[in-house]
């Protein structure tokens, strides 16, 4: 094998051969995509976290720590 620096490569080497760990990072990576989304449609309104958190009816920490992400992928 061939040393690589490259992290989807590396990804892919060690989970290539376990299904479960497949879906794992494939679940992780979009937990990762919506996040940006959040922060991205979040940040061009002027939101703060806290702002965006009263919006939604959470607290500004579960914002901070990405757990809204983990929510909404299982909400829709």
């Amino acid at each position: 094998m061939t040393k690589t620096s490259n992290a989807l490569k590396i990804i892919n080497n060690l989970t290539s051969q376990d299904p479960e760990l497949e879906n794992l990072v494939r679940e992780a990576s979009l937990n990762a995509v919506v996040a940006q989304l959040i922060y991205e449609a979040r940040t061009v309104r002027g939101l703060t976290q806290k702002e965006l958190a009263d919006r939604i009816g959470t607290k500004q920490s579960a914002i901070a720590s990405g757990a809204m992400t983990m929510i909404l992928a299982l909400t829709s």
